[in-house]
């Protein structure tokens, strides 16, 4: 018996929706904790360094089920020479593709920071 993702595999749909757009989406009401939260462990929210999306069809042609990882780059604040954090978001959802935005999402791995390098550090 095939399980889920097998399943999910057979009816990708080839439909691009951007880094950007699920980045604002998700990050959306959230964003002024998460900065405030790094800032307290000494970094800024950077720029998108990488990003993996997996779009699907579902039964009806207006929604998506989408699956995404999100990095960003997380700089020092308290000294440029150190290295950078980096931000991983992991998630999944429901795309409204008529009205181009997220219905229900989920955060699937947590927000996690790998900080090699750096000291003084919590996870958040």
């Amino acid at each position: 018996m095939a399980d889920l993702a097998d399943l999910l595999n057979q009816v990708r749909s080839d439909y691009d929706i951007s880094a950007e757009t699920i980045s604002s989406q998700i990050l959306g009401s959230s964003r002024q904790r998460l900065v405030e939260q790094l800032a307290t462990n000494g970094f800024s929210l950077g720029e998108i360094i990488s990003a993996d999306t997996k779009v699907f069809a579902t039964e009806n042609p207006r929604f998506l089920f989408v699956e995404f990882q999100i990095d960003y780059r997380c700089p020092n604040l308290a000294n440029s020479a150190q290295p950078s954090a980096t931000l991983t978001v992991k998630g999944d959802g429901s795309y409204d593709a008529e009205r181009q935005a997220f219905g229900e999402h989920r955060n699937t791995a947590g927000r996690k920071v790998n900080t090699i390098g750096c000291q003084n550090w919590r996870p958040i």
